[in-house]
């Protein structure tokens, strides 16, 4: 609980870079950017962000370090999107697996108890249809709160 005598904390807000990333990320997840598509023109991207050449360069670093594109120098090059596989999540979720200790048979548990919600859940289709409502409010709820995070 925080006293009303206590001094405020410092709150950070996002740097420029990290809400142009955020910004060239949505498109991805929106699909105004697909796979394989390159990125506008380094001119083109600071025009429409109204930043500088290295703010710029920081956001497309991070979207490098995500593995969203592949930056490639020279002439005709650029960074190019790159939708990533499942195997992007799979080395992080091994460490935090491990970790956690997390045995293989705890992960088997765990998918199996996964898999027979799954097959029942198939099988009712109020169930589903009340699923599919839930996912529809959550993904309005998740992009009328992404300009928060």
């Amino acid at each position: 609980m925080i006293s009303a005598d206590a001094a405020p904390g410092a709150v950070r807000s996002p740097k420029t870079a990290e809400l142009v990333a955020r910004t060239l990320r949505r498109m991805v997840v929106e699909g105004q950017l697909k796979d394989g598509d390159f990125l506008p023109h380094e001119a083109e991207l600071i025009a429409h962000f109204g930043v500088s050449r290295p703010t710029l360069r920081e956001a497309v670093r991070v979207l490098e370090s995500e593995r969203l594109v592949d930056v490639r120098r020279g002439s005709r090059t650029g960074a190019r999107v790159r939708v990533p596989g499942p195997e992007i999540v799979a080395r992080p979720a091994a460490l935090l697996l491990a970790l956690s200790g997390a045995t293989l048979a705890d992960v088997l548990t765990a998918r199996i108890a996964i898999e027979r919600c799954v097959i029942s859940a198939e099988t009712d289709q109020p169930l589903i249809a009340d699923l599919g409502q839930r996912s529809s409010r959550c993904r309005w709820s998740v992009n009328a709160s992404a300009t928060r995070w």
